[in-house]
């Protein structure tokens, strides 16, 4: 009889339960860090985001000369924005 291989969800499992073990062996001064980091990465990449959608936006405008088909790009800006904006709070110890 052959050993049976590990479905998706057992792999995920295990993985998720590897990647938790770790997390509480590390101390809690590095899981600041990690977390502050993380924010940061997250932070500048809503920004980049906002930035690029805002200019697509007002390009898309530019061109075709009426708002309606830019206001979802002007959507997606703000929401990266108050994402943006959210990651820097966190980011304060």
């Amino acid at each position: 009889m052959e050993p049976r291989r590990p479905g998706p969800i057992e792999l995920l499992a295990s993985l998720a339960a590897t990647a938790l073990t770790v997390w509480a062996i590390i101390p809690p001064g590095d899981r600041q860090m990690i977390r502050m980091r993380a924010a940061f990465l997250s932070r500048r990449v809503m920004a980049v985001l906002a930035t690029r959608e805002g200019r697509a936006g007002l390009s898309q405008e530019a061109r075709e000369g009426k708002p309606q088909g830019a206001a979802l790009r002007y959507n997606a800006a703000y929401w990266a924005s108050v994402a943006r904006d959210r990651l820097a709070e966190m980011m304060r110890p």
